[in-house]
């Protein structure tokens, strides 16, 4: 498939190119079930398009999955805690169990000598500005295990403890969760647009 051969080129380097275009690929929706490469083209490709994917490997597979841009769902009592024990590890912070949590989340960009874009999202001062003045809401810049992003306001998920019951699919460009003080969540990955999240706190999900 010519677009995730492309995106696997981008992520490999020269001298691998031959050995991971010779690997079968095998192309699946966002239940792990195996789809067509029509069917996967339709769900990636703008306009309309709705989910995006990642790409994992094994010695002999390339794997595509369709992953949503957005999703709604409710978090279990017991990982929702374990959300909030990591955040008040990692950034020494106390929250408060009626308030709603925001987690803006990264992993490290394969592409190398470019601007990551963190850097938007955390120099955002409209946005800052709008959590400082909601005390209910805690916010959080995190990191993925070993991106180590020199600014006071993020902190590294040391132990993969928030990526792992979060964000489990290796996303970039960005991606966030509310989750709402009853366990409720709204999830967008990939690139977006920070100042929608104001007007999602206000809307029914």
């Amino acid at each position: 498939m010519k677009n995730l051969l492309f995106l696997i080129c981008s992520l490999v380097s020269i001298s691998s190119l031959a050995q991971v275009a010779a690997k079968k690929e095998v192309l699946l929706d966002e239940n792990g079930k195996q789809i067509s490469e029509d069917e996967f083209n339709k769900k990636v490709t703008p306009p309309g398009n709705k989910h995006t994917y990642t790409i994992t490997e094994t010695d002999s597979v390339v794997y595509g999955r369709l992953v949503p841009f957005r999703e709604y769902g409710t978090i279990s009592n017991q990982d929702k805690q374990s959300v909030i024990e990591e955040l008040e590890k990692i950034s020494g912070k106390r929250i408060n169990g009626s308030q709603t949590l925001i987690i803006n989340f990264y992993y490290v960009e394969p592409v190398k000598n470019q601007r990551p874009c963190i850097d938007h999202y955390t120099s955002d001062g409209t946005y800052r500005r709008f959590i400082k003045r909601n005390e209910d809401i805690a916010q959080f810049f995190i990191t993925t295990k070993a991106y180590n992003y020199e600014k006071d306001m993020v902190y590294e998920d040391a132990n993969g403890i928030i990526g792992k019951l979060l964000f489990p699919n290796k996303i970039y460009c960005g991606n966030y969760i509310i989750i709402s003080p009853n366990g409720h969540y709204y999830k967008q990955v990939s690139e977006y647009r920070q100042d929608d999240i104001p007007k999602i706190l206000e809307s029914e999900w």
